[in-house]
């Protein structure tokens, strides 16, 4: 299992495709079960919030969120 501190990889603003992109190239295939820490992060938009699920779609490695706030939680039920 690989947690994945958002913040302390990108800032508390995730706002392009390119970031998000990174931190799911840094997974290691043989990587059991990743975790996603939002804590701390303020804001993600909706592109940026399409290519994480994208990405997370594209591993096929069982994914999980912690610590979203609402407005996050928010931007993801939209898409």
């Amino acid at each position: 299992m690989i947690t994945i501190k958002l913040e302390e990889e990108l800032g508390s603003y995730l706002g392009t495709k390119i970031i998000i992109q990174k931190v799911f190239a840094k997974i290691h295939p043989d990587t059991d079960k990743v975790v996603m820490d939002f804590n701390n992060i303020d804001i993600i938009t909706r592109i940026c919030a399409k290519e994480y699920l994208k990405q997370k779609n594209r591993i096929n490695i069982p994914t999980v969120e912690i610590n979203q706030s609402s407005e996050i939680v928010n931007v993801f039920n939209k898409l």
